[in-house]
């Protein structure tokens, strides 16, 4: 970093490359690397890196942020907006697990206004919404999701769940029984 920060961004990518050999788990090494190589505009490098650090912490929302922003210079605006979206859903997930329900419902905002179709935000935004109690909201996110992946398990449980927390079991059955016919 310190080379970097004096302008020998080179230098800098041999230390992190340096730094990546002796400890390849380390992914902070990759984020780093990726930003050198973004000064010196050599993107491809960057998405390499970050394609080594996503199959070392595939749950990295950084990561997918990083490269997100890496193949849109590269010009693979799907690819990108994929990523970003990811990014977005991965971290909202997080902040759901420390029970920072404004911000990970925020996050999901997010990643809907980069790409609407991302059946795993109406998941986790039925998840959230099913936490806050808002069984009905909950129930219609899920709904969401069944219409493009009918084959997709967990568009049954959940809704399933909510419904039965809702006071539904009849409908709880029958998207149990959809479930288990999958």
């Amino acid at each position: 970093m310190a080379y970097e920060n004096l302008g020998f961004v080179d230098k800098a990518v041999e230390d992190y490359g340096e730094a990546i050999r002796l400890a390849p788990q380390l992914t902070v090494a990759f984020s780093n690397r990726v930003g050198a190589y973004t000064k010196l505009g050599k993107f491809r490098d960057g998405v390499n890196d970050l394609n080594l650090a996503l199959d070392a912490d595939p749950e990295s929302a950084t990561g997918r942020n990083y490269r997100g922003v890496a193949v849109l210079y590269l010009g693979e605006i799907d690819k990108s907006l994929n990523d970003l979206t990811e990014a977005y859903v991965k971290r909202a997930a997080a902040y759901a697990i420390v029970a920072d329900l404004d911000t990970a419902l925020n996050d999901y905002d997010e990643a809907t206004s980069i790409n609407f179709g991302y059946i795993e935000v109406y998941l986790g935004r039925g998840s959230l919404h099913d936490r806050l109690g808002g069984l009905e909201l909950a129930i219609s996110y899920y709904a969401v999701v069944i219409s493009p992946s009918p084959e997709l398990t967990a568009a049954y449980i959940n809704p399933g769940v909510s419904y039965h927390r809702a006071g539904q079991d009849s409908r709880a059955v029958e998207d149990f029984d959809q479930a288990i016919a999958l």
